[in-house]
């Protein structure tokens, strides 16, 4: 499967949130990408994008270490959805 459309279409939707820097901001997002740092027990090719677009845009990953997983199916288990954050929420 080509998820990239995906990963795309879904970085350019938290671009566009991301223009706020003076409000305070949490956003979720539904991600397909898996990746140590958020916590996620492996991590996949697709996390590249979304590791760069993070920082570059000065938002952090909140997501807390947990041993029970967000995402679940005969497959296996994930943690695929992320909460985003700005430095401005982070300060208070």
């Amino acid at each position: 499967m080509n998820y990239k459309g995906e990963i795309d279409n879904s970085l350019k939707n938290l671009k566009y949130i991301a223009i706020y820097k003076r409000r305070k901001l949490i956003m979720a997002a539904d991600n397909i990408s898996r990746s140590t740092s958020w916590n996620d027990k492996i991590t996949n090719h697709m996390r590249k994008k979304v590791e760069e677009f993070i920082p570059s845009k000065k938002l952090d990953v909140i997501n807390e270490e947990n041993r029970r997983t967000i995402f679940e199916n005969s497959r296996g288990k994930s943690n695929i959805d992320l909460t985003i954050t700005n430095n401005q929420m982070l300060a208070n």
